[in-house]
């Protein structure tokens, strides 16, 4: 067995649960299309939102964008928060702000920052695949989830098919 932990993959429902992102650029704005179709309370925060950030929040409920700094006080009801500015110094306190609270944290550009990883995500229906590589390679979860999310959309998978069929 390798000396690096492994991360167990659990699926729990955000339905009822808020989501900070800080940053809304392209990292922001990709973490919150993931997260759309699980949760329903999204706050992003940020100088600056995305031309795509916004056309979603024109479209899509529950996402609310706070034009502004990253502020401690933001942490007070976040399940989890995602790290997605391009300032390391932000991050770092947003970490730093995030263990203090126990609140799960992820910082997508540095893994030792954190508590758990952002999957690729591959859907069918209420069937739902989570691919990660323990934070060592984003182009290798990329392609896999591309791949099950093809084999997924295919005419010969079928949700109704046991196990045993397969």
């Amino acid at each position: 067995m390798e000396d690096e932990s492994l991360y167990f993959p659990l699926f729990f429902s955000l339905e009822h649960k808020n989501v900070l992102i800080v940053g809304g650029g392209k990292v922001g704005t990709r973490r919150a299309k993931a997260l759309i179709p699980f949760c329903k309370h999204i706050t992003i925060v940020s100088l600056e939102f995305s031309k795509e950030l916004m056309e979603i929040v024109r479209k899509e409920r529950g996402i609310t964008l706070i034009k502004d700094y990253f502020r401690a006080d933001l942490l007070k009801t976040p399940f989890f928060v995602l790290a997605a500015t391009d300032n390391p110094s932000v991050n770092e306190e947003i970490i730093a702000e995030c263990r203090k609270r126990e609140i799960f944290v992820n910082h997508g550009g540095n893994k030792t920052q954190c508590d758990f990883y952002f999957p690729g995500i591959a859907r069918k229906g209420s069937l739902v695949l989570g691919v990660t590589s323990g934070g060592k390679d984003h182009k290798e979860v990329k392609e896999t989830t591309h791949w099950i999310q093809r084999r997924l959309d295919s005419e010969e998978f079928c949700t109704d098919k046991k196990a045993k069929d397969i």
